[in-house]
């Protein structure tokens, strides 16, 4: 018999689905569900996904981390579920790094609230300010997710690493791909503007360089 040949891991981010809030409103940390049946389309499409492609390459354990918000953990549970239904060994952890950008003061109001001096004062220092006045700058949110990255232990052969989280984290992670710091970053054009739509999924970069935040 052929001795078995160690398959490159696979690391995915996965978005939640759409929330329950009202258009044109701030919910970076606001702790909102998510639509249930776009939620539940997600999963079930994610889950074929994985059975399909982490099966056919002798793959043998998915790493589910997830943003304790409901609108992500709604999500990951029900991969989670669908999952273990399909026989597939998945073991679901939160990790509050994977959580939206805090906004503050801003949170659960409409952006047309913002005052034009704190929007201003933001986009004058777009990864240094503080916004919201008790929320946190880009440049922090950047760091702990590169944090939680670079924390993630060694995948064994054939393990998928799955995030359920947000699309603030999944752009911040594709500028670090890129070998881009928060000192990098001097205008709001920088920021990544397309993004995973809701309840889709994307491959995370392979490598965050090693620029530091």
């Amino acid at each position: 018999m052929m001795p078995h040949t160690p398959i490159t891991p696979h690391w995915w981010l996965l978005r939640h689905a759409a929330p329950l809030v009202q258009e044109g409103v701030c919910y970076g940390q606001l702790d909102v569900s998510a639509d249930i049946e776009g939620t539940h389309h997600a999963a079930l499409n994610f889950s074929r996904f994985v059975q399909s492609r982490h099966a056919a390459q002798g793959g043998t354990r998915i790493r589910l981390l997830a943003s304790p918000l409901q609108r992500c953990l709604q999500l990951a549970r029900t991969v989670e579920r669908q999952l273990l239904q399909k026989g597939l060994h998945c073991q679901l952890q939160t990790d509050e790094r994977l959580m939206e950008m805090d906004f503050g003061d801003w949170e659960g109001q409409p952006w047309d609230n913002v005052s034009r001096k704190e929007w201003d004062d933001w986009m004058a220092d777009f990864a240094g300010y503080e916004v919201g006045r008790r929320g946190e700058s880009l440049a922090q949110m950047i760091a702990r997710v590169q944090q939680a990255r670079q924390e993630q232990a060694p995948a064994e052969p054939g393990e998928w690493i799955v995030w359920v989280t947000h699309a603030g984290v999944i752009k911040a992670l594709e500028l670090l791909g890129q070998g881009l710091s928060a000192s990098d970053i001097t205008s709001p054009r920088q920021w990544p503007q397309a993004s995973c739509t809701y309840g889709q999924w994307l491959a995370a970069p392979l490598s965050l360089g090693s620029a530091s935040v």
